[in-house]
């Protein structure tokens, strides 16, 4: 009963429909790895989306600003941190979206070849842009590089970091 309050509280602080494919959580001290399981099955369960993310800041000392990102096709979570130590991140292969779901909370997520690492991740450049997009500026330290994207035309964000 407790668990079940606390996923709808926790979906009510989102300040996006939980349907959509990007979710912004309202900051918060913490924000355990049992409660982003849980909040990444409700997104899956609630979108077709073939990428899905979701971020959040801790109020914390020292604050961060974290995403966890899904892809669909190459099967992999993601999951970027910027705080005073610098870009991090981890990254789960094998994270189908059966497997997501059928994953148990309480000892976080335990889907498949794990590794992680410091500076920018290896997304693919479509799930770089999709960061890019919905949080420009914000997590570009831990974004892919792509030295031959074109500048964007007006205001529109560019999907990719550029180089120089």
């Amino acid at each position: 009963m407790f668990e079940l309050l606390l996923a709808v509280v926790l979906i009510g602080q989102a300040q996006d429909a939980p349907g959509s494919c990007w979710t912004k959580i309202a900051a918060r001290p913490d924000y355990s790895a049992a409660d982003q399981v849980r909040d990444l099955q409700s997104r899956l369960k609630a979108s077709g989306c073939d990428v899905v993310g979701l971020t959040w800041a801790t109020t914390a000392k020292p604050p961060q600003e974290s995403v966890l990102l899904w892809e669909s096709k190459p099967q992999t979570l993601w999951r970027l941190t910027m705080d005073a130590g610098g870009p991090r991140w981890e990254k789960w292969s094998g994270a189908t979206r059966a497997r997501i779901l059928a994953d148990n909370p309480a000892d976080g997520f335990t889907l498949g070849a794990y590794t992680q690492g410091k500076g920018r991740a290896a997304t693919s450049l479509p799930a770089g842009g999709f960061v890019k997009q919905h949080a420009p500026g914000t997590f570009d330290a831990l974004l892919p590089e792509n030295c031959s994207a074109p500048t964007p035309a007006g205001k529109s964000p560019a999907f990719l970091t550029k180089c120089g």
